[in-house]
């Protein structure tokens, strides 16, 4: 009898190793279930390419459909326990109710066609007021500044895991919560533009702007760390070069003047030439690379398609859309023009019914995706835009009197 409930205890104890490692290894799970009237299917991606792992539920009621992405956590299945419904002339709104505690998920609202989240719309009706803040916690932003100097104040609303690069004229600022900044200086003269950077991964890339015309060395600077490091090439670039991309961890740069194209590869440190006039280049485009000449990337900038894709949705012309992420946890992000300004919209990529309304800004310029928050410039000030409101990152005097600096974030 002991034997055999020592035997029962083992296997169980076996089979919940095993689901314990099959929900952290394991491809995820697709699966519907119902709550408080509304249809549940819930999606688990972990560990596939181009997607982001976390959860996506799409809820519906009749004609109603919400969808809620959370990002990077892994706690089981059927994670929805109640969802929390409001409707009045205006708004109709759900909040949908977790069984594990967090602030994952706030108050989404459907006007006519149009989706907002509750921190956008805060204010604007007492019924939904009163509703919302029930369950969600809006962002304030602190006026409190970690550091400044003369042109560059950075606020305590710093995003957790978030590391961002900002250039400056003679190098670049490592930003982050935990040690707020570091300056890299790099060169001895100011530079107004540095074309030749780029963000990979953790590390910022940029060419040895302390030569005239030609070069043999990145600076390497690693975000997370806050080391400095050097890659060194065999051959002289030219600075009448561009970059095409970032793939996994290596920049791809086009030499026009030698026509070359070079890989970088910044785990290993090494530089090397993958196309010349004799066996062509190579252009990453859909997530494959396809063949090209040097002649065509010579004429016009063949860069690689990293968000932007056709500019219609659903027959409708946008200025622009840009692609983040797979079919699964993807999303579109939709600029469409309104006076001097663009309104910016999110739709799922699963569904593409569902639109909404994030923010508004005057350049197309300078709008950085990392994750589920959205990074954009707006009168010299960088803001980082998620679900439960805008957060005042920093001001930085430099990006009014020179639009080609520029900055990057990289999510730890």
């Amino acid at each position: 009898m002991k034997k055999t409930l020592y035997l029962l205890i083992v296997l169980f104890i076996f089979y919940l190793l095993i689901q314990i490692i099959f929900n952290y290894v394991g491809p995820g799970h697709n699966i519907q279930y119902k709550v408080d009237g509304f249809s549940i299917n819930e999606i688990l991606t972990q560990h596939k390419k181009n997607e982001i792992d976390g959860y996506h539920f799409e809820i519906k009621k009749d004609d109603l459909v919400f969808v809620y992405q959370i990002d990077n956590i892994r706690k089981g299945s059927k994670l929805i326990k109640d969802i929390a419904y409001f409707k009045n002339v205006n708004y109709e709104c759900i909040r949908p109710i977790l069984r594990i505690k967090g602030d994952y998920l706030n108050t989404i609202c459907k006007k006519g066609d149009t989706y907002y989240n509750y921190s956008d719309i805060e204010g604007n009706d007492p019924e939904v007021d009163q509703f919302a803040s029930k369950y969600d916690k809006v962002y304030k932003n602190s006026t409190k500044v970690l550091k400044d100097n003369t042109n560059l104040y950075v606020y305590d609303n710093l995003i957790e895991n978030h590391y961002i690069a900002l250039e400056y004229y003679k190098g670049v600022f490592v930003i982050n919560p935990q040690n707020t900044y570091k300056r890299f200086s790099l060169f001895r003269k100011e530079k107004t533009g540095k074309k030749l950077s780029v963000l990979v991964n953790n590390y910022y890339l940029v060419a040895d702007y302390n030569s005239d015309y030609e070069f043999h060395k990145f600076y390497l600077i690693d975000l997370e760390y806050l080391s400095k490091d050097e890659i060194i090439s065999n051959s002289a670039i030219s600075f009448n070069s561009y970059i095409q991309g970032v793939v996994d961890n290596s920049v791809y740069l086009f030499d026009k003047d030698n026509k070359k194209q070079y890989k970088i590869n910044v785990k290993t440190n090494q530089v090397s030439e993958i196309g010349n006039e004799s066996k062509g280049i190579k252009v990453y485009q859909n997530h494959e690379f396809v063949d090209s000449n040097v002649y065509e990337a010579s004429e016009k900038e063949l860069t690689f398609n990293k968000y932007s894709t056709s500019n219609v949705l659903n027959n409708k012309e946008y200025t622009k859309i840009d692609l983040v992420g797979g079919e699964k946890t993807g999303y579109y992000y939709l600029y469409e023009k309104n006076g001097n300004n663009y309104n910016v919209y999110q739709v799922p990529v699963s569904n593409t019914s569902i639109k909404k309304y994030l923010f508004s800004i005057d350049d197309l310029n300078g709008v950085k995706y990392a994750n589920n928050y959205v990074y954009y410039i707006k009168e010299a000030k960088l803001y980082a835009y998620g679900s439960f409101g805008t957060r005042l990152i920093l001001n930085y005097n430099n990006f009014i009197y020179n639009k080609d600096l520029k900055y990057d974030v990289y999510v730890g």
